[in-house]
C-alpha cells in the first residue's frame, strides 16, 4: 500500500517553511486533516496537486486563482533578489521511497 510518508512546503502560500510527517508506526493507514476555516487544509492539498501535477485541476478560473508564492515572503526580500517555491512529496510502498518536487523561482 502506497504511503505519504511526508510533505515539505517552502514558501507555498501561507506555508513558509513546513514539514509534516505522518506516523509509520500507526496500525492505521488513514490520516484525518482537521482545523478550523482559513488555516489552511484546502492549501495542503493544493499543495500536493501542485507538486504532482502543476495545476490544481479544480480552479475553473485561472486568473482568480491564489499565487503560489508566499506573500511575506516576497515582502522580506530586497528588489532582485529571488524567491524559491517547493513542494516535496514523499511516498513509500513498504520499504521503497519515492519523492517528488515541484520548484518555482520568483
Amino acid at each position: 500500500m502506497i504511503k505519504i510518508e511526508k510533505i515539505e512546503f517552502k514558501n507555498f502560500r501561507q506555508y513558509k517553511d513546513i514539514c509534516l510527517t505522518f506516523d509509520k508506526n500507526s496500525d492505521y493507514n488513514l490520516h484525518i486533516v482537521r482545523a478550523k476555516n482559513g488555516t489552511g487544509k484546502t492549501t495542503f492539498l493544493n499543495g500536493i496537486l501542485w507538486c504532482l501535477y502543476d495545476e490544481e485541476y479544480y480552479i475553473s478560473n485561472k486568473l482568480k486563482a491564489l499565487k503560489v508564492v508566499n506573500e511575506s515572503a516576497i515582502q522580506e526580500k530586497n528588489e532582485g533578489d529571488i524567491v524559491e517555491v517547493s513542494v516535496k512529496l514523499t511516498i513509500s510502498d513498504e520499504d521503497k521511497f519515492l519523492s517528488f518536487e515541484r520548484k518555482q523561482i520568483f
